[in-house]
């Protein structure tokens, strides 16, 4: 019975590892974890460039969001980014 539960984070986290994708620009400091295919999905952290739901701690550097951003706390100094769609935080 503890066999299925086992299999089944297994299958999770091999999905996670297939469809995960470093930062889409590829800039040292501007990281994420991402859950997308062809930069459109979830992206967790400084997605630069996607279409989907962006999630992060603190809007700073990032190029464009199509779609949904949030970010839980104040922008950094200066920030630049394009969001088309909503902004919370």
């Amino acid at each position: 019975m503890r066999s299925i539960p086992l299999l089944l984070t297994v299958i999770i986290a091999l999905a996670a590892n297939v469809f995960a994708q470093t930062d889409s620009v590829g800039t040292e400091g501007k990281e994420s974890f991402d859950l997308m295919i062809s930069n459109t999905g979830l992206s967790f952290g400084n997605g630069q460039h996607m279409n989907g739901v962006r999630i992060t701690w603190r809007d700073g550097d990032f190029e464009e969001v199509n779609g949904i951003n949030f970010s839980v706390w104040k922008p950094y100094d200066n920030p630049y980014g394009v969001v088309h769609g909503v902004s919370f935080g």
